[in-house]
């Protein structure tokens, strides 16, 4: 793995975590049901069966599926809790 030649600058995020964030500012991602988030915090199996009982009821989500992914796992995901700030902070893309 490449090592950084300079230091990052303070509060920088991912492009993904920037797309997300741009993609969800408009309301692009569909609200995510609360026993879906709950599921990513547990095992990966139950969560995927959930997302997929979720994508099963409505099928329009299905093309939003990366963003939601991105956003369960933002919102705590894995049992990682994340106080990541919503589009408009003060934050900058580290590539």
């Amino acid at each position: 793995m490449r090592q950084p030649l300079v230091e990052p600058l303070e509060n920088c995020r991912e492009a993904s975590q920037i797309f997300t964030d741009i993609a969800d500012k408009p309301g692009i991602i569909p609200e995510i049901p609360e026993d879906v988030l709950q599921a990513a915090r547990g095992n990966r199996l139950h969560f995927g069966a959930k997302l997929m009982e979720w994508a099963a009821k409505e099928p329009a989500i299905r093309s939003k599926m990366t963003f939601i992914l991105a956003l369960c796992t933002m919102q705590g995901g894995n049992g990682i809790k994340s106080e990541q700030p919503r589009l408009g902070s003060e934050f900058h893309s580290c590539q």
